[in-house]
């Protein structure tokens, strides 16, 4: 089996660390071009081209870039027969990040009986908490934690999941731990806040807003968390930050 190589892949990695800031996205300031097969690497191809290409297709889902990532992962798919673990996983990731969930979903399906099993169940609740499918997710986060318990957000989607089914003591309990495994995402510490209010600790949720020193982004906050526990309009999209 012959591996292509990228020979524009610093292009690309020119093109994903010259981003510009948009909020919480970020734009490409280039145009990304399609990789090619160089004829001299054909006959001495390297499994290292393949793990480096899939590593540039990460950074532009991290930086939700998605329909860039999911057309290189198009062109991979042409060149490469052989398709690894983290291919269906990014595939899953971009196409959930595109509002494409039921594909998301069979991607994340190839993931069942690989090392990435518990990402493609946190993938799959990610998916139906998209469409609102709340138990549906708890499920699938519940056994996403279950193969990868000290995973902080995988915990937080299961806490944030079981908020929306009105579990709010459970909520807190998992939320807490996951504040313990990553103390610096203000992701899990406003769910916390969130989950503490549903679950009538006043006391619990003022306490950890005092905590942030910012005042503008306390009220901020206090101002979410009263919000949502009022209507359960919880407005995240289960990602730790």
């Amino acid at each position: 089996m012959k591996r292509f190589v990228p020979c524009v892949i610093l292009a690309v990695m020119a093109a994903v660390s010259g981003c510009a800031t948009i909020g919480n996205f970020q734009a490409p300031s280039l145009h990304f071009q399609s990789p090619v097969i160089a004829a001299s690497d054909k006959e001495n191809p390297s499994p290292d081209q393949a793990t480096l290409y899939l590593n540039v297709v990460g950074g532009l889902v991290t930086q939700r870039n998605y329909g860039a990532a999911l057309a290189f992962l198009d062109d991979y798919a042409v060149r490469e027969r052989d398709r690894p673990s983290r291919y269906w996983l990014l595939r899953g990731d971009a196409l959930l990040g595109l509002g494409r969930g039921s594909e998301a979903q069979l991607a994340y399906d190839h993931l069942d009986a690989t090392p990435l099993a518990p990402q493609g169940w946190n993938g799959k609740g990610r998916a139906a908490a998209a469409i609102q499918r709340w138990p549906d997710a708890a499920t699938d986060f519940r056994v996403a934690a279950t193969m990868l318990p000290s995973n902080a957000e995988i915990l937080n989607n299961l806490a944030f999941a079981e908020m929306h089914l009105g579990d709010g003591q459970s909520s807190v309990a998992i939320l807490r731990q996951a504040r313990e495994l990553d103390p610096g995402s203000n992701l899990i510490r406003n769910n916390l806040i969130v989950a503490l209010t549903l679950a009538g600790d006043r006391g619990g949720a003022e306490k950890m807003l005092g905590d942030i020193r910012n005042i503008s982004e306390r009220n901020n906050v206090r101002d979410f968390a009263q919000k949502a526990a009022a209507s359960r309009d919880l407005i995240q999209d289960g990602r730790s930050q």
